[in-house]
């Protein structure tokens, strides 16, 4: 029933799995975790641009450019990595609220599956267009991806490592969501003030709702 300022400056790429311990990536590229008990701090080796908490306390961080780009585990409160792994070319990424995956983007037009526990990349999947958002299911089986330049939704099979199904929508999108339960994916338009509200069953749009 409180609201409280844990600390001042800009972050981005905020994310929790339990809506309780936030972490962001601040101007400098150092990943601050923030909590009611006190605040956490990791400076990578390289600056970090995209941060992924785990069900089981450790985080994983996105960091680096091009060839160099890298991934490290961290195990909160300790303030240096405890594993590592390379993800060339990544640029952001989103990861499974309950799963043990993180969906990776990688331009031009791909997107690989990275499994959090054993840090295995599986190969990039081609996509048939630039993704511009990207959500996972709940349980980490699937991913959505938008595209920037058509008006349809695709949706990434991690088990298959494949583009399994694609379904067209009223107009372009500009972001996604998934329900917590998995059954629905809402997109929001990206002109206006629509949410369309695609099926999991049968990856098609079932209803159009106004967003405030």
């Amino acid at each position: 029933g409180t609201v409280t300022i844990p600390g001042k400056g800009n972050l981005r790429s905020l994310a929790s799995v339990d809506g309780s311990t936030i972490y962001g990536v601040g101007a400098d590229g150092a990943v601050a975790r923030f909590t009611t008990a006190g605040n956490w701090l990791f400076k990578p080796p390289q600056a970090a641009r995209a941060v992924f908490p785990q069900t089981n306390g450790t985080v994983l961080v996105l960091g680096g450019r091009g060839d160099n780009t890298q991934i490290w585990r961290v195990h909160p409160p300790e303030t240096s990595a405890s594993d590592s792994m390379p993800a060339p070319n990544a640029s952001t990424g989103v990861g499974a609220p309950l799963g043990d995956r993180v969906f990776l983007t990688r331009p031009p037009a791909a997107i690989a599956v990275l499994r959090t526990r054993t840090l295995q990349l599986a190969a990039p999947v081609t996509l048939a267009h630039r993704a511009i958002a990207v959500a996972a299911s709940p349980s980490g089986d699937r991913a959505y991806v938008l595209f920037d330049s058509t008006a349809s939704i695709a949706v990434v099979d991690s088990y298959q490592n494949a583009v399994v199904a694609s379904a067209p929508l009223p107009g372009r999108g500009r972001d996604v969501r998934v329900d917590p339960f998995g059954r629905d994916v809402l997109v929001r338009a990206a002109t206006g003030d629509s949410v369309w509200v695609i099926s999991v069953g049968t990856d098609r749009v079932t209803q159009i709702v106004r967003s405030q």
